[in-house]
């Protein structure tokens, strides 16, 4: 019998080398987001995924106190599509991307370029409600659809002060932190 292989996704903090995530295993299980929702159980309507996110960050899923329903949809879609416990499908991925396209206060930054020089659609967002003042960013890979990077602000110079960047993703049998 073979060794189940699990869903990672690689991550490289600002000022920190990659590091490979089995599902958060720092935190919550694989299966789960950093903060508990399910992307397996998500739908990739996006009317009913817009309805589910709110849902779940109404009732307590965000980390910290996050204001109105576009700083929510935001901040659920991010999690989703960046810290993501499992695998999330491409069609769950589209309805995020339609979810947070369809936000009043969301704009596009056309063809931007990520930490490491990678070039994506980026999308950005300034933060006020109860999520930090600033502009918030995504980074979007065009030809399939996955996430390069995620930017929040609050550094020097208007630079970010946290940044995630996607290196890689895909299915593993090896234990976290054994790159």
């Amino acid at each position: 019998m073979g060794t189940k292989k699990r869903p990672y996704i690689v991550h490289q903090r600002r000022g920190q080398g990659q590091q490979r995530v089995h599902g958060h295993a720092r935190g919550p299980k694989v299966g789960e987001t950093e903060s508990g929702l399910d992307p397996a159980k998500l739908s990739a309507k996006p009317a009913e995924l817009r309805r589910q996110l709110l849902a779940w960050t109404r009732s307590g899923g965000l980390a910290g106190p996050v204001e109105g329903d576009s700083a929510q949809l935001w901040a659920a879609a991010s999690d989703v599509l960046f810290h993501p416990g499992g695998p999330v499908s491409p069609q769950v991925r589209a309805a995020c991307y339609r979810v947070l396209a369809d936000l009043p206060d969301v704009r596009s930054l056309g063809e931007v370029a990520d930490a490491r020089g990678r070039r994506g659609q980026g999308l950005t967002r300034a933060g006020a409600e109860g999520v930090g003042p600033g502009q918030y960013k995504l980074i979007i890979d065009l030809r399939g659809g996955l996430p390069l990077a995620e930017e929040m602000p609050g550094g020097p110079d208007g630079r970010p002060s946290t940044y995630f960047l996607v290196t890689g993703t895909g299915y593993t049998a090896t234990a976290p932190g054994a790159n």
